[in-house]
């Protein structure tokens, strides 16, 4: 909970869950991380990367209170940001830190690894002579609050969304149909299929492994290949796609 008493999106996530869970037909529930796009407008890059780690904790929360041998869970994006990460920082540098000399830098002025190509932070000047940047030497730039430097200005102050793609990564039932560069509308479709809904109402249920089965062959991985129980899961999945792709084949010969 924040000191606001604004509950964390993991502790929301989970009484969604536990509420959907009593009905037995199933549920959809679409979860947004929504302040990890308030940070990013604002220019603020700690506050966004804090949001986007509660963020995970709620994936994680859920993937714990799910069963993955028949519920799908996607972790998408609807857009990017302009945010952009400067090369040549030293190994180990903090992210929210700055680069201290470069002998690309024809200023010689420190820069932060993370800046925005538009935005709140747009802070250069002119002298007669050239254009001047704000000197960082000193500056706490892993503060919540710190702006990064923005080549454009925006109008009220508010960074743009990106253009470029974003990525999708899938767990449970069809999560093999996210293989390549695929178009938006493709997570829809993906969804109805493996729920059997919409215009996929009539494809069949997604072959499901008996219980006693899934859990033999984990504990044969294990066993086998000394593999974490985590792996040993998603190799009692891979099974399942197999065994999935083995009957389709066998339907599509028929």
């Amino acid at each position: 909970t924040s000191l606001d008493g604004t509950p964390h999106i993991k502790e929301m996530v989970e009484v969604a869950i536990k509420r959907l869970q009593r009905n037995d037909k199933g549920f959809f529930l679409l979860v947004e991380g929504g302040r990890i796009d308030h940070g990013l407008h604002y220019g603020m890059p700690k506050r966004a990367l804090e949001e986007l780690v509660a963020f995970e904790e709620a994936v994680e929360r859920a993937l714990e209170m799910v069963n993955l041998r028949e519920t799908l869970i996607i972790v998408t994006a609807d857009h990017s940001h302009v945010m952009t990460i400067n090369g040549y920082p030293k190994r180990g540098n903090n992210i929210l830190g700055i680069v201290e000399t470069s002998d690309d830098v024809s200023d010689g002025l420190p820069f932060t690894t993370l800046m925005f190509t538009n935005g709140h932070g747009y802070n250069f000047t002119w002298d007669g002579h050239g254009v001047k940047r704000p000197n960082l030497t000193g500056v706490d730039t892993s503060h919540k609050d710190f702006e990064p430097l923005a080549a454009v200005p925006t109008f009220e102050g508010s960074e743009t969304h990106g253009g470029e793609d974003v990525a999708a990564f899938a767990l449970g039932p069809m999560a093999h149909l996210f293989h390549r560069v695929h178009e938006q509308t493709h997570v829809a479709h993906v969804m109805g299929y493996a729920a059997c809904i919409g215009p996929y109402e009539d494809c069949g249920r997604p072959v499901n492994i008996p219980a006693n089965v899934y859990e033999t062959v984990k504990d044969r991985l294990r066993e086998k290949f000394k593999v974490t129980s985590s792996a040993a899961t998603n190799g009692a999945n891979f099974l399942g796609l197999l065994l999935l792709v083995l009957i389709l084949v066998v339907r599509t010969a028929s």
